[in-house]
């Protein structure tokens, strides 16, 4: 706005005296007017985008596959409750409908618990569907904006951050972020579904069970959230054992033939499995302890 204010000065101030030039003066000016409300209007809606995109889950809702990401968990809901349902089914069959000999009631039960299994079956198999389309589609948007915003990246931000790195965070990082997405909508729901209707079933059964899981529901708790703080650092220390290896290994390849002129092959294979063992035993802590 200042630049077109200082041009329509100096237009102003150049041919306020020139009659000649009046029409002119009012054609440019007018035309950078139209140019300052369209930089308005452009600058208006990038800042509703910025604060749009900090939404997590506009990303979803802002794709095509916003569909995919809401059937995904719905479905691994329906497979939970049919899960959930064929063991009451069961019951009926062995309590009830076999010691009678109803063989109608047999036929029943049986083909309630079939009905059971195969929408079970649909729901899994549909959700892993829709969970992996979105999961793959989400980590190609991501790769594709990380990497346009790496080449839009300023020379000292460029030069602050090594090689090695940024391909750590276009390759890895992304599909570590990929799994967590197919986690949230297949896994986490799967769990989260089994825990609260596993509470509802229970408390249906005997209302007695439901003093047990007061007692032992926030004992639980208390154990998951510790066991979190131990360990998430182990995490953060394996991106950096990898960024290191990644780093190395962009250092020798784009140098090669410095290293053999100065006959550096042994130590920069030393130095290597020095690194490479550092990320093999962190990462052999953490798989231990998420095995506890």
């Amino acid at each position: 706005y200042l630049k077109y204010k200082f041009i329509i000065d100096d237009l102003r101030e150049k041919f306020k005296n020139k009659d000649g030039y009046k029409v002119a003066y009012d054609n440019k000016e007018k035309e950078l007017r139209k140019k300052e409300q369209a930089l308005l209007k452009e600058n208006r809606k990038n800042k509703q985008l910025i604060k749009q995109s900090r939404n997590p889950l506009f990303r979803f809702f802002k794709k095509k596959y916003w569909y995919s990401a809401l059937l995904a968990p719905m479905l691994m809901f329906l497979e939970v409750y049919m899960d959930m349902l064929l063991p009451k089914q069961m019951t009926q069959m062995v309590d009830v409908a076999i010691p009678s000999g109803n063989i109608e009631m047999i036929v029943k039960v049986g083909l309630m618990m079939l009905l059971f299994a195969f929408l079970g079956l649909v729901g899994g198999v549909l959700s892993g569907v829709f969970t992996n389309y979105t999961g793959y589609k989400f980590a190609n948007d991501l790769r594709k904006d990380l990497f346009k915003k790496i080449m839009n990246l300023s020379v000292i931000d460029a030069a602050e951050l090594e090689t090695g790195s940024l391909i750590t965070r276009v390759t890895n990082d992304i599909t570590q972020i990929q799994h967590f997405v197919s986690m949230a909508l297949r896994m986490f729901i799967r769990a989260l579904s089994l825990f609260v209707l596993g509470i509802i079933f229970t408390i249906n059964i005997n209302s007695v069970f439901a003093i047990v899981i007061a007692i032992l529901l926030p004992i639980e708790i208390l154990i998951m959230i510790l066991f979190m703080k131990k360990v998430f650092p182990h995490f953060g220390k394996i991106q950096k054992q990898l960024d290191d290896v990644n780093i190395i290994v962009h250092e020798n390849v784009g140098g090669v033939r410095v290293v053999k002129a100065f006959s550096r092959e042994k130590y920069e294979i030393e130095k290597f499995n020095k690194k490479s063992k550092k990320y093999k035993d962190e990462s052999f802590k953490l798989n231990n302890a998420m095995v506890i």
